[in-house]
């Protein structure tokens, strides 16, 4: 019993804090046993493959605003006609969707086995199909965020309040990458004046989120409290800010790790396609 409740409490301790959540499924084909004589078709199993590749990158480039190279793993020809494989590499130099945007950008399947549907020139996901990534934020990526007019009208609409009372609002900042840290100059339009607060941080991982960590204001300055430095460094996270507004109806992203390198962010993180057909004709 002792080693037991060891056993649990030591699965719960190796649990993440916050877990991304998908499902690889099986592969029950009967095609199994076939699959070395149809691939001996080398020509075939070429041309098909490029035809998918194409038809994919074409469907991914589309959604992501991106130039988008695939690389796919097949069992057979057979199995690829009905949209089975074993696995889908991409790579883009740079992904756009909604303000959001990654430079050098690849991702792979993660499960051993997945399916699309194809039909009238279009690619169907039955199921969520995740992806393991790796990408870099660089300070083109920021500039893209701050200046969409997403974000600005996000900024707009969200001044700092104190007992729901505006005590401030905010403009757009400017962001840069510099060595290790990310540096911030912030523009303030206050109930006492006009003026500009400068501070820089580092970055972390929160529930699957980039966050601002160990913030330092550049200058000592009495107008801003702590409380009120928190709440407006949330507000102007830009990172934050992408990561919320990438989630739609066509994916989701998760970053998992994340490291600043030659005024660079390096990340690592899962990557999912939404579920978009139920079998309609």
């Amino acid at each position: 019993m002792k080693k037991l409740l060891l056993l649990i409490l030591l699965i719960f301790l190796c649990l993440p804090a916050y877990s991304i959540n998908y499902i690889c499924l099986p592969d029950n084909s009967f095609e199994k046993k076939d699959e070395n004589m149809i691939n001996t078709i080398t020509g075939i199993e070429f041309a098909s493959k490029k035809i998918a590749e194409v038809i994919i990158s074409k469907e991914l480039g589309d959604e992501l605003h991106s130039k988008i190279q695939t690389k796919l793993d097949i069992y057979n020809v057979k199995r690829l006609k009905q949209g089975e494989f074993k696995s889908l590499t991409f790579k883009s130099k740079k992904i756009n969707y909604k303000s959001f945007s990654m430079s050098d950008f690849k991702a792979t399947t993660i499960c051993p086995y997945n399916k699309v549907i194809y039909k009238k020139t279009r690619v169907y996901y039955p199921n969520e199909l995740p992806f393991k990534f790796q990408a870099k934020i660089t300070n083109e990526d920021i500039q893209n965020a701050i200046n969409s007019e997403e974000f600005i009208t996000f900024i707009k609409k969200n001044p700092v309040k104190i007992n729901q009372i505006t005590i401030m609002n905010i403009d757009t900042p400017q962001v840069t990458i510099k060595k290790d840290k990310i540096y911030f100059e912030v523009p303030i339009n206050s109930i006492l004046g006009d003026f500009k607060f400068k501070f820089h941080s580092s970055v972390a991982i929160q529930d699957n989120h980039l966050i601002l960590k160990n913030i330092s204001l550049n200058s000592k300055n009495k107008i801003i409290k702590n409380n009120t430095l928190s709440q407006i460094t949330n507000e102007i996270n830009p990172f934050k800010y992408q990561l919320n507004s990438f989630s739609g109806k066509y994916c989701k992203i998760y970053i998992t790790n994340a490291k600043i390198s030659d005024n660079i962010i390096n990340t690592e993180g899962v990557f999912i396609i939404n579920k978009n057909y139920n079998g309609e004709k």
